[in-house]
């Protein structure tokens, strides 16, 4: 059954999206492993090696200064960019306070913490919320998704495809190399809609815009967002 409280569903998503955008960057045995493609973004790294899985190997040290964790005040200012949502409201300003010490406090990925997600995925929630509840700024950047519909109309024929579609287009951007693969994380949320909806009214509108703000912090606050 879904979790009833944001605390609950900020947890559940931080665990269930935590390596959604890991995508081709990952950290083993103290180096960082990029495709190709990725590397491609990396211009200052020398005499990198390849691996027997088409990955190119460069080390921690070369891409420090590639690779970043945004801070507890770059966190708040890139979500309340891309959600158009104002930081200095009472809710994100409150939550803000609550989680600034949870999350990071200098751009080294090397330093990240799983108590870091956490923090991130707290912060989501309330900017989410605060989208997903003001009717003319979520129809203007997502148009196509009625959020008025009850779940069975809205998340079926493709309605859940859409949403996660959107929301990733929205928040991470198109066209850039080192994005996670868009269909794969698609599936991803619309598993995640199916959870948030199992035991739900499927005719109440109102968990329409619960589910929609559970995609929403899914999306928000995974690292597309947090890593630059």
């Amino acid at each position: 059954m879904r979790p009833k409280n944001k605390l609950a569903l900020a947890t559940l998503i931080a665990m269930t999206f935590s390596s959604i955008g890991c995508g081709k960057k990952t950290i083993k045995d103290h180096s960082i492993f990029v495709t190709r493609k990725g590397a491609d973004k990396v211009g200052s790294t020398k005499n990198p090696s390849s691996t027997n899985s088409g990955q190119t190997q460069f080390s921690l040290k070369d891409l420090e200064a590639a690779i970043g964790l945004r801070s507890y005040e770059q966190v708040r200012e890139t979500m309340a960019t891309l959600t158009r949502v104002d930081p200095t409201g009472q809710n994100i300003s409150d939550i803000y306070d609550e989680v600034k010490t949870q999350l990071p406090n200098n751009n080294d990925i090397k330093t990240f913490l799983a108590s870091h997600q956490v923090g991130i995925t707290k912060m989501g929630v309330e900017f989410c919320d605060s989208l997903i509840n003001q009717a003319n700024l979520r129809s203007t950047m997502f148009p196509n998704f009625n959020f008025a519909s009850t779940p069975r109309t809205a998340f079926s024929a493709g309605g859940s495809a859409n949403l996660a579609g959107s929301m990733i287009d929205q928040f991470w951007g198109t066209g850039l190399s080192n994005l996670p693969d868009r269909n794969t994380a698609i599936d991803s949320l619309e598993r995640l809609t199916d959870d948030l909806l199992s035991g739900e009214n499927l005719n109440d509108a109102s968990v329409t815009l619960q589910v929609s703000k559970g995609i929403c912090t899914a999306v928000l606050a995974s690292s597309p967002v947090a890593i630059f």
